[in-house]
């Protein structure tokens, strides 16, 4: 079975609903998963699930105030991680920037 390189772009790693969830993604067959937290990913026990999965996330170090310079810091992430799909799991502008950038990108 072909793998899909998917790339979940979340906001933080804290405590939540979509937070929960990252590592049953990471159960999918045919799916080969990474994460990229907008801000820092820290040690709470989503991130130890995550790595336990065999999977570390990867900060993209948005700066406090949304602007260019975020949107840029997303583009370059996205650019080195090259997923073939972005998945975002909030409204929040921050995972909006991410996905403007991955539509820009030509990334589902």
């Amino acid at each position: 079975m072909l793998n899909v390189r998917v790339h979940l772009l979340i906001d933080t790693l804290g405590v939540g609903g979509a937070e929960a969830l990252l590592t049953e993604f990471a159960r999918i067959d045919g799916v080969d998963l990474s994460v990229g937290c907008l801000k820092d990913v820290g040690s709470s026990h989503v991130c130890e699930r995550l790595r336990a999965s065999g999977i570390e996330p990867s900060c993209v170090g948005i700066p406090p105030h949304l602007g260019l310079a975020a949107f840029r810091r997303v583009r370059r992430h996205l650019t080195e991680v090259r997923p073939a799909l972005v998945h975002t799991t909030s409204a929040m502008p921050t995972c909006s920037a991410g996905r403007r950038r991955a539509l820009c990108a030509s990334r589902p």
